[in-house]
């Protein structure tokens, strides 16, 4: 697999920033050498797709020392539209940032630099360090607005609007639209068209949003109670979930990053059962192996292919793991060592395009696309 037409040229100073849940960046607990067969990353400049600095005849989009409005891309999550474009949300820098597969970018929503809460189209918008992003089947992109504590839309235009959740205030009220609360909704995930999944950090649990009606349901988890267990529904326990994923080829599953409890979950929807794949409880440590053998280190985001395989940024062990829900074995895809030497590599987010090539946000300042072949 070669790199898109859409690499570029590594340059500037490199950000650190970490997806929802926290992380350490650059941890001491790197996965060292071990590589799982089938994954890489590709390419002569890494597998590089986008980077902190674009030289020679692209627009400069990185400011060295970060002021005015020309910041370095930090990238925290991403997803990738049926046409190639890709969406990076970038937390520290309160914007979303679109780049084309025609090789162009632009900042899409948002300001860099700039925060606040306002609905507007494109640039006129402004967020609070956002995190989360799905794409729906008519293009329109959903936003996890974290420290604004709401739900943002952006239809293909640009334009921005409030979808849920009330600006600035903390809570847990299942209500209809922005008569809800939420407690730093950080990862979420679409059917298609009806219904969004959210994960709230705070709150350690994950609600449905129907795009219908606009209400807000819980469908695991109690507000405010952190810890673990499995079960249905108020029966689960999470703690810090921080992104979630829904399978296309079976809907009735979601999968989450369960982060600070160290582990993936299964939610099957129509039960609300929840259930742990794989990683060891609260035990954070970097192990490759099956189910509660496996370890994680800081499971920040996840996403998954047609085949049943979950892809988990695992952002404090340096990695990109790959879990095969059928039979539950975790093996390692994508560490450090296959960068040139004195590189980091900090995973925050994860994005399959159409035809299942994986894209990594590493928060170090690249888009890195994974050659799984």
């Amino acid at each position: 697999m070669h790199v898109s037409r859409r690499q570029f040229v590594v340059g500037g100073s490199a950000l650190w920033l970490s997806a929802c849940g926290g992380g350490s960046g650059g941890s001491s607990a790197g996965a060292g050498g071990t590589t799982g067969a089938g994954g890489g990353l590709t390419g002569s400049n890494n597998g590089l797709v986008a980077s902190s600095e674009i030289k020679g005849d692209k627009q400069e989009i990185c400011s060295i020392n970060g002021s005015g409005n020309n910041s370095c891309l930090a990238p925290t999550a991403l997803a990738v539209a049926p046409n190639g474009d890709i969406y990076v949300v970038e937390k520290i820098n309160h914007a979303i940032r679109k780049l084309s597969a025609d090789g162009s970018h632009s900042v899409w929503a948002g300001q860099l630099g700039v925060s606040g809460h306002t609905d507007g189209s494109g640039t006129v918008a402004r967020f609070l360090s956002p995190t989360g992003i799905t794409l729906d089947n008519a293009g329109n992109a959903y936003v996890c607005d974290t420290d604004n504590n709401t739900i943002r839309r952006i239809t293909p235009s640009g334009e921005v609007t409030t979808l849920a959740g009330q600006v600035g205030v903390s809570g847990h009220a299942d209500l209809i639209g922005t008569a809800a609360t939420f407690a730093a909704p950080c990862g979420l995930t679409c059917d298609g068209s009806a219904n969004l999944y959210v994960t709230e950090i705070n709150n350690h649990i994950v609600r449905k949003i129907d795009l219908n009606t606009l209400a807000v349901s819980t469908l695991a988890g109690v507000a405010e109670n952190r810890g673990f267990a499995d079960g249905a529904g108020a029966a689960a326990i999470f703690n810090s979930p921080s992104d979630i994923t829904m399978s296309q080829q079976n809907p009735d599953f979601l999968y989450v990053a369960d982060s600070q409890n160290q582990v993936i979950r299964q939610i099957k929807i129509s039960t609300r059962e929840v259930t742990t794949l794989a990683g060891q409880v609260q035990e954070p440590v970097y192990r490759d192996g099956t189910g509660s053998a496996a370890g994680f280190y800081n499971p920040s985001a996840v996403v998954v292919d047609d085949h049943g395989h979950v892809y988990v940024a695992d952002t404090d062990s340096q990695t990109v793991r790959l879990l095969n829900v059928a039979t539950r074995e975790v093996r390692t895809v994508a560490d450090p060592s296959q960068l040139a030497r004195g590189v980091n590599f900090t995973p925050s987010g994860v994005a399959l395009d159409k035809k299942n090539h994986l894209f990594v946000a590493d928060s170090d300042g690249f888009i890195r696309q994974l050659n799984l072949d």
